[in-house]
């Protein structure tokens, strides 16, 4: 059986086009990366309304709850750890420049 074709998600290469920015600082504008952030925040937000309209077609009923109540504590979850990652990436990239 044949695997699907690969798919590059928006914000993954969205990730590795800030990350190249970063080191190699080739973007002239502050006001680009602000676009693409907007750009992000976009795609964040149309996958999290995504998330919960899939949850309410596609649960029973007495499912439901519980899976949008989980939905939430991972996405909560997911924030928090992404936030703690972050305070030593942040130095390690300073470091770079």
């Amino acid at each position: 059986m044949l695997s699907p074709p690969l798919r590059l998600h928006p914000q993954c290469v969205n990730l590795a086009f800030l990350l190249a920015d970063v080191w190699l600082n080739f973007l002239p504008s502050i006001y680009l990366v602000f676009l693409i952030i907007l750009y992000e925040g976009l795609l964040g937000g149309a996958a999290y309304v995504n998330t919960f309209h899939n949850i309410a077609l596609e649960t029973r009923d007495e499912h439901r709850e519980f899976a949008m109540a989980t939905a939430c504590i991972s996405d909560t979850l997911g924030i928090s750890l992404s936030g703690l990652l972050a305070l030593p990436l942040h130095d390690f990239l300073c470091h770079l420049s």
